[in-house]
């Protein structure tokens, strides 16, 4: 099944070509000192290290004579030695082997000495000792005039509390949050008196929530924290969003105590605190954040609802939870136009019976995919669609960057889907979408398979679209000939 890029239209069938293609599009990691992006967290860490010196991750080298072999683990060094040292080098003679076991005994004595005299040198940087728990280290730091405020990635640092809630884990410390995220209290006292950065007091805020620490929080609202301040270089996520994406209870009701607002004053990453909950299936968050206000219907986020997140999600208690309390059932909005779209697409019956039980418009048209059925045609959801169509959904719906359900089945190489669609009388001619008809997607893909079918079923292959032109022209750009060899022979032309 085609995976599609959604900036330039192109398909994979792996989805691990697309990944490296997307990082053309978007490169979403920035370094904080010198604005460089990158496409991927690791490269961005890697550079970072060239800015504030921790680079130098001090390894062993082998000392047997023209080896070059490194490694940081002096266990590994012995093994290395032993396998492609000793044993290449033995002879069999009991005299040999001794002085062999002598000779790899004194490298490898040798080798971890060496490395442990240029360790000796080695200072870690304040972040690297506040995560250690080094008071003293942290201390001598700070004295030499280390930045207090400086930012390094945290996957360099390791931390079981974080939460990512940043598309692609974009998440940065700097050493005051760190000092949160790995519980060094005293040290986070050290480092909030020495002109923290409104920054730094953010983030640190914010890694607070990550770990239901109220007790720093606090002393970082004394310090002058809004719990209101979104963290717009990280996915600009509010804290009552990180909270309630995380199902933090209690982190949720201390800022709920201390005037965090429901609805957010700008977009975020999820949509809203009660969206983020919906789509992680947090009933407690949910039902604390509708006693305290929060717009059951605000739209945001990818699947435009608190509904449509918990569509897409599968969670049906929470669907039922929202409906109880007067979710909008056919609120339009979000990458699949609606709750029942986005519940088609991921293939939930019973999410999408109860959808349609509760009277979500079959036919609302909206999203990518056009409608609810378009939805589950491209994603190949044969249970979804002929359900949807038992249910009287318009087979013939035009709309969707695909045109009709037919396109987008077609355009991803559902034979098994466009068949099904053809059989209920699907309008094989119908124009509409990027590709101008059903056999363009197809065409434009390489789904040579839908192609055939599509042709022997009697698909016009001159039908135009609004770019590329006919089928024959969609298949020359991407270089099928085989795709191409069938549209002329019955008739295609450019």
């Amino acid at each position: 099944m085609a995976v599609q890029c959604s900036k330039c239209q192109k398909p994979f069938r792996i989805q691990a070509d697309y990944n490296r293609h997307r990082k053309q599009h978007d490169r979403l990691f920035k370094c904080t000192i010198c604005s460089r992006t990158f496409g991927l967290k690791t490269n961005l860490g890697r550079h970072m290290l060239s800015h504030i010196g921790a680079e130098k991750k001090w390894t062993i080298q082998c000392s047997w004579p023209g080896c070059k072999t490194k490694t940081v683990r002096e266990d590994y060094l012995l093994k290395h030695m032993r396998k492609s040292h000793l044993e290449k080098q033995m002879t069999g003679n009991p005299d040999d082997i001794v002085r062999l076991k002598a000779k790899c005994e004194t490298q490898y004595q040798q080798s971890v000495r060496e490395a442990r005299a240029s360790a000796a040198e080695h200072r870690p940087t304040l972040h690297e000792a506040v995560a250690n728990g080094d008071e003293e280290e942290v201390s001598r730091l700070l004295a030499s005039g280390a930045d207090v405020n400086a930012p390094i990635p945290s996957l360099n640092i390791s931390s079981d509390y974080s939460i990512d809630m940043t598309r692609g884990g974009k998440w940065q410390e700097t050493p005051l949050s760190l000092s949160v995220l790995h519980r060094r209290e005293t040290i986070f006292r050290i480092l909030l008196n020495i002109n923290s950065s409104r920054k730094s007091l953010l983030w640190a805020f914010h890694a607070c929530i990550r770990t239901d620490n109220m007790q720093l929080a606090g002393e970082l609202i004394k310090k002058g924290v809004d719990v209101n301040e979104a963290d717009t270089e990280r996915g600009n996520c509010y804290p009552l969003e990180i909270a309630a994406a995380g199902n933090h209870k209690e982190i949720l009701q201390f800022l709920l105590r201390r005037g965090a607002i429901t609805e957010p004053s700008s977009s975020t990453t999820t949509g809203s605190p009660l969206i983020a909950a919906a789509g992680r299936g947090h009933a407690e968050s949910v039902n604390l954040l509708l006693e305290h206000g929060a717009d059951i219907n605000l739209e945001g986020g990818q699947h435009g609802s608190a509904l449509g997140a918990a569509s897409y999600g599968g969670h049906e208690h929470i669907v039922n939870l929202l409906l109880e309390h007067g979710a909008d059932i056919n609120l339009e909005g979000g990458q699949h136009g609606s709750a029942l779209g986005a519940a088609s697409y991921n293939g939930n019956k019973h999410i999408v019976n109860l959808l349609l039980e509760h009277g979500a418009d079959i036919n609302l048209e909206g999203g990518s995919f056009g409608s609810a059925l378009g939805a589950a045609s491209f994603n190949g959801n044969k249970h979804i669609v002929n359900l949807l169509l038992e249910h009287g959904a318009d087979i013939n719906l035009e709309g969707g960057q695909h045109g009709s359900a037919l396109g987008a089945a077609s355009f991803n190489g559902n034979k098994h889907i466009v068949n099904l669609l053809l059989e209920h009388g699907a309008d094989i001619n119908l124009e509409g979408g990027s590709f101008g008809s059903a056999l363009g997607a197809a065409s434009k893909y390489g789904e040579e398979a839908v192609v055939k079918l599509l042709l022997d079923k009697g698909a016009n292959p001159n039908i135009r679209s609004r770019f590329d032109g006919t089928p024959l022209r969609m298949a020359m750009i991407s270089g099928n000939p085989r795709i191409e060899a069938l549209l002329i022979e019955h008739g295609a032309t450019e």
